[in-house]
């Protein structure tokens, strides 16, 4: 699981932490950087699949098809304000004693406008089982990377690794590494192999009818960002009854259909579309679906897919989703992320949805708000504002969300961060608060 994400001079964050959970909840205004988490999670994805920085930044073609799409603004407008460099850090809970620390310095302003490494390090903590670049801003095909000592290599050594690409998936194949079988050796292999995966399985899900709508073929079993695949995924789930049960079980709770059972129809390709039978024998084929019940669909077979991601990033979660339900979608989302040890994160705008939110989903939930004359992002975890706890016994989250009572906490702050304030910001604060 990945615990935290830090952020510097990465869009509009000068230096902000992000806290996670197994489900965690963004949210905030409009330009507060909500959509920007989302870049840095799909840069992180972008080196997980093993990509060039500029591939991440621009687009990724493999046989001629366009995989990737790039990250929002580029190279020149990945860093806060025009700054020459961003890092990324992300700590890595992968259930050994100590949590991995993974983080990537990029520097994009070279002449030639290729982006370049200038630091990365993976490593535990704060000791020094790691392979560490020495920070190089100087224009160079290659750095120099440290790996840990071991075997023949009883002091470490380095090794020269390409700089336009991220350290962590070229380390493996590194010359002098490849030969090493000593145990730090196996230690550093089997945690770089770890962070890659963690990486990698990040996936968006960006749920478009048209795409849930399309038939597919048996054996497809990953579900696309968009809801490609959406019908052979639910074949694949549905060979297990208990989980096909759960399928059958929430589709009812989430619409206002009474399913009792999912089919499968071939076409005359072999491709299968979905079928929805409700108790009184009628039957719903995906093409004919509303948009609502495929998304509901969509969600469903990600989160109960036997190829899950590790971690799924959801933009407005409410999206298509009646208010009465709502609560039932955060309720399947907790339990999912529970049960099957995956991470969600969302964003979202309904205070509504956030009337629900309590627990341990409250206790991740974030609030992301920009500095007052400035475009400098910041990131507040909720459980930490001033009195909230007490507020939270009389006000619902949604409430306190639509009456602007984070804004003016915040604005409190702020002001009596500034010289001359000459009102009383703790009891202004105390009273918002009641």
């Amino acid at each position: 699981m990945i615990t935290s994400l830090h952020l510097k001079n990465f869009k509009n964050f000068k230096n902000a932490d992000l806290q996670l959970g197994p489900f965690t909840v963004l949210v905030g205004k409009n330009a507060t950087g909500k959509s920007n988490i989302r870049d840095a999670f799909r840069f992180l994805r972008g080196i997980g699949r093993g990509y060039s920085l500029a591939e991440i930044f621009g687009e990724r073609y493999e046989a001629g098809a366009r995989v990737w799409d790039g990250i929002r603004g580029g190279a020149k407008g990945i860093t806060y304000q025009a700054n020459s460099t961003f890092k990324l850090a992300v700590k890595l809970d992968i259930g050994t004693y100590q949590p991995i620390n993974y983080t990537i310095e990029v520097k994009t302003d070279y002449e030639d406008g290729v982006p370049r490494i200038a630091n990365e390090f993976l490593g535990y903590s704060d000791y020094s089982f790691d392979f560490k670049s020495e920070s190089s801003y100087y224009q160079s095909p290659t750095i120099k990377v440290q790996l840990p000592g071991g075997g023949d290599y009883r002091k470490g050594h380095s090794e020269d690794i390409n700089r336009e690409r991220p350290i962590l998936t070229q380390i493996l194949n590194a010359p002098k590494l490849i030969n090493r079988f000593d145990d730090n050796a196996k230690e550093l292999k089997k945690h770089v192999q770890a962070a890659i995966l963690s990486l990698k399985s990040i996936r968006f899900l960006d749920l478009n009818p048209d795409a849930l709508r399309l038939p597919s073929f048996p054996g497809q079993v990953v579900l696309g960002d968009r809801g490609e695949n959406l019908s052979s995924v639910l074949q694949d789930i549905c060979q297990n009854k208990e989980r096909k049960e759960g399928i059958v079980f929430w589709l009812k709770e989430l619409t206002p259909l009474d399913v009792t059972d999912l089919e499968f129809v071939s076409d005359p390709q072999g491709k299968i579309i979905v079928s929805l039978v409700e108790e009184d024998g009628r039957k719903t084929l995906a093409y004919s679906a509303s948009d609502g019940t495929l998304r509901f669909l969509g969600l469903i077979a990600a989160l109960f897919s036997s190829n899950p991601g590790q971690l799924y990033f959801l933009e407005e979660l409410e999206n298509g989703i009646h208010p009465t339900r709502q609560y039932l979608l955060l309720d399947l989302i907790q339990r999912r992320a529970t049960q099957q040890n995956l991470q969600v994160v969302a964003t979202t705008h309904s205070g509504q949805l956030l009337n629900f939110v309590e627990g341990q989903t409250l206790e991740n939930a974030s609030y992301l708000y920009r500095s007052k004359g400035t475009p400098d992002g910041h990131i507040k975890q909720i459980k930490d504002f001033d009195h909230i706890q007490d507020v939270l016994e009389n006000q619902t989250l949604g409430r306190l969300f639509e009456a602007a009572w984070f804004e003016n906490m915040v604005a409190f702050d702020e002001d009596s961060e500034d010289e001359g304030v000459t009102t009383n910001i703790t009891d202004e604060k105390e009273a918002v608060a009641r």
